[in-house]
């Protein structure tokens, strides 16, 4: 179908050394002179049906994919892609997406990216992502991701996204990985894609994790301590950087329950700590974390002080006991 604000063409099969393309196409202009501005003044609508899309080939119809922030386009990948897509000014609208880039990503999503080759602003519902560590950072760039995603194996992911990636706001996330680490709940990011600096401010329906999946996360060993404590759930609040921090919530560990209301500021690569706030203890195994026989504790306190292992504490603590259980002989040894 041809008029002078619209080109039609249905069920298209195009065939080059690189894409497969099925779609109904739809350009869509006020005159043919918009043609020759194409990526500024003609919306483009596709229906894909099983296409293979190289980046090289889309370089050619939106030569502003070329230039988007943060993504690595200079790549011989293809995009295998279901569903339906509108470009038009430099703003992507996505419909009932299912899109595959070899095993690097898999993506099923509806929403709109706007400021496409600038600044990217999304407003996406992720309905599934799959992806892991050595993907992301192949298929992006200028991302200072932490090696420790790298202990996350797979990494699934869900939830709304509203924002450009150094504003970013998720709503009813969901993370599960290969490991324990698992996450629900909401998430504010900004300073990204600097991880180190980035300010994070989250809603934490839980959150499961255990050291081992937290190692690479700083270049340093994390305390010993943290090993003794297992696989950890928390529930709660959480504002600030990875290193410096404010938490009020609820902790289940191997060690027992801990509620805090704390601030934390890590320093010398996580080896030590700076502390302040009010702590609850509930049949707590202090042991495990001290590294010596100690016994179980239920107590609330307000604690003020440095250090993380036992011979370096400076602490001062105003603590109530509500109950102690001394360790058996058999822990003393």
């Amino acid at each position: 179908m041809l008029t002078d604000q619209l080109i039609k063409v249905k069920s298209l099969e195009l065939l080059t050394p690189n894409s497969n393309l099925k779609s109904n196409l739809t350009f869509s202009f006020q005159t043919f002179g918009d043609l020759r501005d194409f990526a500024n003044r003609v919306k483009v609508d596709s229906d894909f049906s099983k296409s293979k899309i190289s980046y090289r080939d889309l370089w050619q119809v939106i030569s502003s994919f070329r230039t988007i922030p943060n993504m690595q386009t200079d790549l011989a990948e293809t995009i295998n892609i279901v569903g339906k897509v509108r470009f038009e000014k430099d703003k992507l609208t996505l419909k009932n997406i299912d899109a595959k880039i070899a095993n690097d990503l898999m993506l099923q999503a509806d929403g709109m990216i706007a400021q496409l080759s600038t600044k990217p602003k999304f407003d996406v519902f992720v309905k599934n992502m799959e992806t892991d560590y050595v993907s992301i950072t192949r298929l992006t760039k200028d991302f200072s991701l932490p090696k420790g995603l790298q202990n996350w194996g797979r990494i699934n992911f869900s939830g709304k996204i509203k924002g450009t990636v150094d504003d970013l706001f998720g709503n009813e996330l969901e993370l599960t990985t290969s490991g324990e680490t698992e996450f629900k709940g909401d998430l504010a990011m900004k300073g990204l894609p600097d991880i180190s600096n980035t300010l994070f401010t989250a809603k934490i329906n839980n959150l499961t994790t255990r050291t081992g999946e937290l190692k690479g996360f700083s270049e340093a060993s994390l305390p010993p301590l943290l090993d003794s404590l297992g696989i950890v759930n928390f529930k709660g609040d959480f504002i600030g950087e990875i290193d410096d921090f404010k938490m009020n919530g609820d902790f289940e560990t191997t060690a027992g329950n801990l509620g805090t209301n704390i601030t934390m500021l890590f320093q010398n690569e996580f080896t030590t700590a700076n502390y302040n706030g009010d702590l609850e203890m509930e049949d707590f195994d202090l042991g495990k974390i001290l590294g010596e026989p100690f016994g179980t504790v239920s107590l609330v306190a307000n604690m003020n002080g440095e250090g993380l292992k036992l011979e370096d504490l400076a602490t001062n603590i105003n603590a109530t006991c509500l109950l102690y259980t001394s360790p058996s002989p058999r822990d003393r040894g």
